[in-house]
């Protein structure tokens, strides 16, 4: 099968999930966004998780996923709308911050971006290194290469692997 034709038959897969309106498909509607989301068709990967967030608000990997969307569509005047109203929901939620991080640096907001990076980079446990990495490449590539390096040292002094390196 070509790409053009799987393209073709997720296109049809999300315009039945868009049209239909029970809670049993959000397992496929979230594994069809991740997918539509990976291949940066951040358009229609959105509804799709627009639409998990309605039927299960208390979902963060939806919530994660329209953050990722706008982000991937530089709209990041919504992501960081997107990411304070989770992180009202889950104010620790590291995954939320970072992206919240990401949406400041983007818009250019560097003491807003420095101050949620730090507050970040407190935290007591980092739980997804990839995450964290991501971020701190953002910062650097914002010209905040201070605030990046503070959250790669974090990084390296939870990470059990980097002792053995």
């Amino acid at each position: 099968m070509s790409q053009d034709e799987i393209l073709f038959h997720l296109g049809e897969v999300q315009s039945k999930l868009l049209e239909d309106a029970s809670d049993v498909a959000v397992p496929v509607r979230m594994n069809i966004a991740a997918a539509l989301l990976h291949l940066q068709m951040f358009d229609r990967a959105k509804p799709l998780y627009a639409q998990i967030v309605s039927k299960k608000p208390a979902f963060n990997p939806a919530h994660l996923g329209m953050i990722d969307c706008a982000l991937g569509m530089q709209d990041f005047d919504a992501a960081l709308a997107l990411a304070d109203d989770a992180l009202a929901r889950w104010p620790r939620n590291q995954a939320l911050l970072s992206r919240r991080v990401v949406a400041l640096a983007r818009l250019g907001d560097r003491e807003p971006a420095t101050v949620a990076a730090s507050q970040l980079a407190s935290s007591s446990k980092v739980q997804d290194e990839a995450t964290w990495i991501r971020t701190a490449k953002v910062l650097g590539d914002v010209g905040l290469p201070a605030v990046a390096e503070q959250m790669l040292s974090r990084i390296t002094s939870f990470c059990s692997l980097c002792e053995v390196i």
